[in-house]
């Protein structure tokens, strides 16, 4: 898989220097890809993207994808409740008999 590939894509969406109409198809296209990544729950691709691209994503406040985006990557970072650790005492007790 070739992560610069799609960095290639998400910084000519994030740019404004580029043609209006291309801008247009090209975001369309990029925020596709993005959406399906989230969907199919990509981990390399959704850490990849959030890890170099999160800041500039949340400065784009107009694109529902990219907040799901950032909440999918939340998600798949957090640590279960129950992760810490159970730890019952087992519950056995001690035998008991006076042996006489």
């Amino acid at each position: 898989m070739r992560r610069d590939g799609i960095s290639i894509r998400v910084h000519t969406f994030l740019s404004d220097n580029t043609n209006i109409n291309l801008r247009a198809r090209t975001r369309s296209a990029v925020l596709d890809i993005l959406d399906y990544v989230r969907k199919e729950s990509l981990k390399m691709l959704v850490d990849h993207l959030v890890e170099h691209f999160g800041h500039r994503f949340d400065d784009v406040d107009y694109v529902d994808t990219l907040r799901q985006l950032r909440l999918k990557y939340d998600q798949m970072h957090e640590v279960p409740d129950d992760a810490a650790g159970g730890g019952g005492d087992g519950g056995g007790g001690e035998p008991s008999g006076d042996g006489s």
